[in-house]
């Protein structure tokens, strides 16, 4: 560990010039707290910043400076990357996947182990008294973690975001890979975690609706496979297969089922239907002939009619002709 600091008076107070240089140190040394450190490892550290002002407050929010800072050999408490396994098996099993029972799931199996990360390097800002590191990437054990925030050099404040990645082999379609958001506030030896799923959820999302595609998918092609169709060869017009040969007879014990199927009758044709008998030729009515021409009508006289016979008594005489009567004498009878 190595530091340098350098004061000196001046119009605008007390100015100073601070280097400070850590190597391979233990991170618990730096950030005491009770139980376990949030952060274990060895930190590498250089910066210089300068300052001026009238108070030791007012002279650590005029710090301006740079630097650089990276880790090794760090374990993160409450970053264990099986979360992302963990949810993944309770959406296989059925469980809601929405923010609400997502977090359930999630926020047990992070809580519950850390990450493992060999080494990580970023670039260390310093303006108005405060520290920002901004895209801090490093590659751990299962997950790789994306930091980024600042730290209040006064008030000893932290407001940091940490992306979790989870491995980019979980089934979703592409090369999309689930994330977890985690969010640190408050003081930098406890600061208050709030995790934020809603980026993991859509990616289950989208991981569910692709397997459901790729079922339907599959059970498709196997409906419409040709390879499992029977082959069927070139038909002949006229030409039929000849049928299988019956066996003399079934051996004893076969079952049903595998008796030898009986050879088929071949098929006579219907005898045609009994027809009615046949009707007897149409015979042909011709109209009366009319009267001839008037020479022959001249020549030829009209035959009178016979007079009706005169019905006969039982005397044998003839019975006296009828007189004729009216038409009112037949309707009402005759009245003297």
């Amino acid at each position: 560990m190595l530091g340098e600091l350098a004061f000196r008076r001046d119009a605008a107070g007390l100015s100073t010039h601070a280097r400070i240089a850590l190597a391979n140190v233990d991170t618990s040394a730096i950030v005491p707290g009770p139980g376990q450190p949030a952060v274990n490892g060895r930190l590498t550290l250089q910066v210089e910043a300068d300052g001026a002002g009238y108070s030791p407050a007012s002279l650590l929010g005029s710090l301006q400076g740079t630097g650089t800072v990276s880790i090794e050999s760090a374990r993160l408490a409450g970053l264990d990357p099986q979360a992302f396994a963990a949810a993944i098996r309770a959406a296989d099993r059925g469980v809601a996947i929405n923010s609400a029972k997502v977090s359930e799931v999630v926020g047990p199996a992070l809580a519950a182990g850390e990450l493992v990360i060999s080494r990580a390097d970023g670039a260390l800002t310093i303006t108005a008294g405060r520290a920002h590191v901004s895209n801090v990437i490093a590659h751990g054990e299962g997950a790789d973690l994306t930091l980024g925030g600042t730290l209040d050099l006064a008030s000893r404040a932290l407001d940091a975001r940490l992306t979790l990645s989870g491995p980019a082999d979980g089934g979703a379609p592409g090369t999309a890979r689930p994330d977890l958001f985690v969010a640190l506030q408050g003081p930098a030896a406890a600061p208050q975690r709030n995790v934020d799923v809603s980026a993991f959820v859509d990616w289950l999302m989208l991981r569910s609706l692709d397997r459901e595609t790729r079922r339907m998918e599959a059970v498709e092609a196997d409906k419409h496979d040709p390879a499992e169709a029977p082959a069927e060869g070139p038909s002949v017009p006229g030409r039929t297969e000849p049928e299988p040969a019956v066996q003399a007879g079934p051996s004893q014990g076969a079952s049903p089922s595998r008796l030898p199927r009986k050879p088929r009758r071949p098929e006579t044709a219907a005898a045609p239907a009994e027809q009615a008998p046949s009707l007897p030729p149409p015979v042909e009515i011709r109209p009366a002939p009319g009267p001839g021409p008037a020479s022959s009508r001249a020549t030829r006289p009209k035959e009178s009619a016979p007079a009706p016979a005169r019905p006969l008594a039982r005397d044998g005489t003839a019975l006296p002709a009828p007189q004729k009567r009216s038409i009112l004498d037949r309707l009402f009878g005759t009245h003297n």
